[in-house]
């Protein structure tokens, strides 16, 4: 292959590289940003047909050094009936948000209480999943057991 089919070989893979990329071929990585989710209590006890005593904290850490003002969201997906998160109180809750964080080690915590239906059983064992969400994307996520007696 001749010099001249290798610089336009060359030139048309930048240019390639160009378009698929927006128009800039350095434009550096989208922001991700690095954060912990734990929980203090992954296994719950609680009584039947009333909201648990007991908050559960979720505590959220920032691991990266961006100095971006960052808010993550605490889902909880799984749309179950006899057990679901609840505020202080008791009215269920889909979602919580943290406020703003930035900077390595930066934190904030979330609390919530379980409500918990046994139905007809003696006792029932439930689980159901916690998502730290940023930006529409599943960062971190946890699962939580109830024992409802």
């Amino acid at each position: 292959m001749n010099n001249k089919l290798k610089l336009i070989l060359v030139l048309s893979i930048l240019i390639s590289l160009v378009f698929l990329n927006g128009g800039d071929i350095f434009k550096p990585a989208p922001f991700k940003p690095s954060v912990t989710l734990t929980l203090d209590k992954n296994v719950l006890n609680i009584k039947s047909n009333v909201v648990s005593e007991d908050f559960i904290t979720a505590t959220i850490t920032r691991l990266d050094d961006k100095d971006e003002l960052t808010s993550f969201v605490l889902m909880f997906p799984d749309k179950k009936e006899n057990i679901y998160p609840t505020d202080v109180d008791g009215k269920r809750v889909e979602q919580l948000q943290t406020k703003p964080i930035k900077g390595n080690g930066a934190i904030d915590t979330l609390q919530f209480k379980v409500f918990g239906n046994k139905g007809e059983a003696d006792k029932s064992t439930f689980s159901f999943k916690v998502q730290l969400v940023w930006n529409n994307s599943n960062i971190a996520e946890q699962t939580i057991t109830v024992n409802v007696k």
